[in-house]
């Protein structure tokens, strides 16, 4: 996506499930991709979602192409721009045909996604590992060391690991490094086995801070109730008074912040705007 600072893209609530719509084959017309940005930008002037169109494209996480009929099997297959010439070969029945040049209304500009959200059923979870990236680095202001997909083993036990961050502040006296382990979901629950490999890792590693991350803005009572041990776990005393694997659970009212997580629970009211007072 070239770079951190644009995984802000993806910090708008709407736009993973819309970009997860267009993904395995499954382009969408320029007209509707715009009115489907425009209602996910709200307010926004038109020359804001033709920007932020423009970024999508720039990034990779969408591409431009053209969706016609093909005349033998008659559904329609997208073609982007390179793949393009007088003659193509349909996707689907792979007979070749010529483009109706003659009727240039038959062809019809269309989006597809590509990229790291272009196959969810495979991927789920690389949104929410990018903002939460996105949220230590850019929202938090920390220096940040991030490996995606880590693989540990020891005795023979192997757990993969979404997101390891190394993380220390830019500023101020504090200059400790700290070890941050994320497990990242975007749609799905947290299962019992997610936290039996977190309680594990915790023994691994003393001292970690465990992330749970998701694009829900709650969760649900079986996922408190599963991650409720290990957080209260978690607060024991380690060396130095430091807690023995502090937990910290992001939803996506954090994930999906405007940069200002107060701001964030200031919109969302309720116990988060208490919260954010409290911060005051």
């Amino acid at each position: 996506m070239g770079g951190k600072y644009w995984t802000s893209l993806i910090a708008q609530k709407g736009i993973v499930g819309f970009l997860n719509s267009l993904s395995d084959g499954k382009p969408a017309l320029s007209a509707q991709v715009w009115q489907k940005l425009k209602g996910i930008m709200g307010k926004a002037p038109a020359s804001d979602v033709s920007n932020f169109l423009a970024n999508l494209l720039r990034v990779g996480l969408l591409k431009l192409g053209v969706a016609v009929q093909c005349p033998t099997c008659t559904r329609t297959a997208w073609y982007p721009l390179p793949e393009l010439d007088y003659d193509v070969r349909c996707t689907f029945c792979h007979e070749e045909f010529r483009l109706p040049t003659h009727q240039p209304s038959e062809l019809k500009w269309a989006y597809r996604a590509i990229g790291p959200l272009c196959s969810p059923s495979k991927s789920d979870g690389s949104a929410a590992v990018l903002l939460t990236l996105r949220f230590f680095s850019l929202c938090l202001n920390l220096s940040t060391t991030p490996a995606f997909g880590v693989l540990v083993e020891k005795n023979g036990i192997k757990n993969e690991i979404d997101l390891v961050l190394f993380a220390r502040p830019d500023l101020g006296n504090n200059n400790r490094t700290e070890l941050l382990i994320a497990e990242c979901k975007t749609e799905t629950c947290f299962t019992r086995e997610d936290v039996a490999k977190m309680a594990y890792l915790s023994k691994q590693f003393p001292g970690a801070m465990f992330i749970f991350a998701t694009l829900r803005e709650e969760l649900t009572k079986k996922e408190i109730r599963l991650l409720r041990p290990l957080v209260n776990r978690g607060r024991r005393s380690w060396k130095t008074e430091r807690p023995y694997n502090p937990v910290m659970i992001l939803t996506g009212i954090e994930l999906n912040c405007n940069f200002h997580v107060e701001m964030a629970w200031q919109e969302k009211g309720g116990k988060h705007k208490r919260m954010a007072e409290a911060l005051r």
